[in-house]
């Protein structure tokens, strides 16, 4: 008897191939769904393989244009790079996905919904907070929300999430890639991975990520045979491709390669094309060394087969979360836990407080809700992971974009949209784009855009981004004001009481003659 219907999102790798078979092990029907946000797939040949392997339906959907559209553009917008280097090519692509995947298990009414993603990434945290923002109620009965909390009462709607590498029968059996591996080839599961290159990569219209094999130790180089998307730079034209950029309320809406003969004006043909001109050239390659938010130290690494988190195994399979809860409230931060507590129970000599299973999420990396009782407790601590990402029409238009904007947006107002990217760029790398805050956010970054109108004037070449020249019919630059030639409508006299003004902190901090300490006229000499 079937245990119900799963929606797995499913990429045809070995990882959601053997999930898809183990979870038809375990009794459950499973719906293989697989998203088309621009990697290079053959989706025809990943539609027989997931029939192949039991899958009773199989989507597979075209999410291009809206992956450009709603998700892309908006992170042009804010100029989103996290921690300076990282587009967040992964971490955009996951909500639209989700969002996907949850419509899909809404219209075939699973009970279930699943995903490959390892219990030490953040792409666990990214899938599993739009299905909580955004799955409809699918079983209500009163009845309390856990034992653990027994004067809860209120209906509870199962949101019901399987992620295999966090149940301790999944991955006490498969603790890496051998073990996948072997599996695959008793069930006659075909897959890409060899030993000469066992790296593993997320690949979208955006970029391409990579992870794991030599890629581990952050001292090793990347392979030269690693990269696809983009050109050795050395290895790139000898001439440089010339573009201009055209901007909407800071959306690209046309680009031009006069040389080339070519106008694009049609949003996934235009960043299509931005990528090939990128790639062509060698531009968006990074290595780095980010801050994951659940912490972890690794070069891409998906390790498996060992829990990180401190709290004792949880024997089950799903988590829940009641139907009032399903909405992030604004102030949700990472990390809550019930108020309402049995008393603790020595665990191998530590008292270990009993927590609202309606609170728990993987690392205590967010509480579903600040309903009646919860308290904050601290989070867990950030490490590092180490990341090779080639994002190359994102890079250009990160260049384009910054420039533009700078052009026609007051110097305050970006100051305060420059914060708001920052904050941007955390939600989504920590999978809170469907949150009140991050919807907040973008509204704020998207009217601070009205005026980011004109057209950008680049040259790509050899690894690089070159901006030539900008125009804008909402521009703020004043050629008369600035010049060295013409006075303008400006008085140079007014800069004497400016500049005294400015001082007046530093004569107050130094004293009244503060050039005449000896440290500060080496300082000035300096």
């Amino acid at each position: 008897m079937s245990k119900g219907t799963v929606v797995l999102a499913y990429s045809g790798g070995l990882d959601t191939s053997c999930i898809l078979v183990w979870l038809k092990e375990q009794g459950y029907d499973v719906i293989a769904y697989l998203a088309n946000i621009g990697q290079d797939e053959d989706f025809d040949a990943a539609r027989k393989k997931a029939e192949s392997l039991g899958a009773k339906k199989v989507f597979i959907e075209d999410l291009r244009t809206e992956f450009v559209e709603e998700f892309i553009w908006p992170a042009v917008q804010a100029n989103a790079i996290y921690e300076d280097r990282y587009l967040l090519g992964t971490s955009i692509a996951r909500p639209c996905i989700a969002r996907r995947q949850v419509q899909i298990a809404q219209q075939e009414a699973a009970q279930f919904v699943s995903h490959g993603a390892t219990g030490k990434g953040n792409d666990q945290i990214r899938f599993e907070l739009t299905c909580y923002a955004l799955y409809p109620e699918v079983k209500v009965s009163l009845q309390p929300c856990v034992p653990l909390c027994d004067s809860c009462s209120f209906p509870v709607a199962e949101v019901q999430i399987i992620a295999p590498w966090r149940i301790p029968e999944f991955y006490t059996r498969f603790k890496g890639r051998k073990d996948l591996m072997e599996y695959a080839q008793k069930h006659g599961i075909s897959v890409p991975v060899t030993p000469k290159a066992p790296w593993s990569m997320d690949a979208n219209l955006m970029h391409i990520s990579y992870e794991s094999g030599i890629l581990e130790n952050p001292k090793n180089h990347a392979p030269a045979d690693l990269y696809q998307m983009t050109t050795n730079s050395a290895d790139s034209p000898a001439s440089p491709d010339v573009l201009e950029i055209e901007f909407s309320k800071g959306v690209p809406v046309k680009v031009t390669n006069a040389k080339a003969g070519k106008s694009l004006t049609v949003a996934l043909q235009i960043f299509t094309y931005l990528n090939e001109i990128g790639g062509k050239h060698g531009v968006g390659r990074i290595d780095i060394v980010e801050n994951r938010f659940i912490g972890m130290k690794s070069r891409g690494k998906r390790e498996r087969g060992q829990r990180t988190d401190a709290r004792p195994s949880r024997p089950v399979e799903v988590l829940s979360v009641p139907a009032t809860h399903q909405t992030l409230p604004p102030a949700a931060q990472p990390g809550f836990q019930c108020e309402r507590k049995k008393p603790n129970v020595p665990r191998k000599g530590k008292q270990q407080p009993s927590v609202c299973q309606e609170a728990q999420f993987p690392f205590n990396v967010l509480s579903v809700s600040r309903h009646a009782g919860y308290q904050p407790i601290s989070p867990r601590k950030k490490t590092l992971t180490c990341c090779i990402y080639e994002t190359p029409g994102g890079t250009i238009l990160y260049h384009a974009h910054l420039d533009i904007e700078t052009f026609t947006m007051d110097r305050e107002v970006r100051k305060i949209k420059q914060g708001l990217g920052v904050r941007f760029s955390e939600q989504i790398y920590n999978g809170f784009w469907y949150s009140p805050e991050c919807e907040f956010v973008r509204r704020c970054i998207a009217q601070s855009q009205d005026r980011v109108e004109g057209k950008v004037q680049v040259s790509v070449f050899k690894g690089q981004v070159y901006i030539l020249g900008r125009e804008s019919p909402k521009s703020l630059y004043n050629e008369e004001l600035v010049s060295m030639d013409v006075q303008g409508d400006y008085d140079p006299c007014d800069a004497s009481g400016f500049i005294r003004i400015n001082a007046v902190r530093s004569v107050g901090l130094h004293g009244a003659e503060p050039l005449s300490r000896p440290e500060l006229l080496c300082h000035v000499a300096c």
